[in-house]
């Protein structure tokens, strides 16, 4: 039985080599927290939620921008 408990802990230990290269990865590809414009830096999804608050302070940002249409349409064609 020891060459099944070597090979298991082997396998393990490949197993979380592997694991770790992912987790590196994932890192690598989600950048830097600390270099977020944002003033939450502890989490990606706070940060979204940050922008998302400030969005929602806007408004209807539709109704601040004119309807040009309607002057076009009651101007004079020249």
């Amino acid at each position: 039985m020891p060459s099944s408990n070597k090979d298991f802990v082997v396998q393990t230990l490949l197993f979380a080599a592997e694991v770790g290269k992912d987790i590196n990865d994932l890192r690598k590809r989600l950048g830097d927290l600390n270099d977020l414009t944002t003033t939450e830096k502890t989490s990606i999804v706070k940060a979204i939620n940050e922008l998302k608050l400030l969005l929602d302070d806007l408004g209807d940002v539709y109704s601040i921008i004119p309807d040009w249409s309607t002057d076009l349409e009651n101007s004079t064609n020249f």
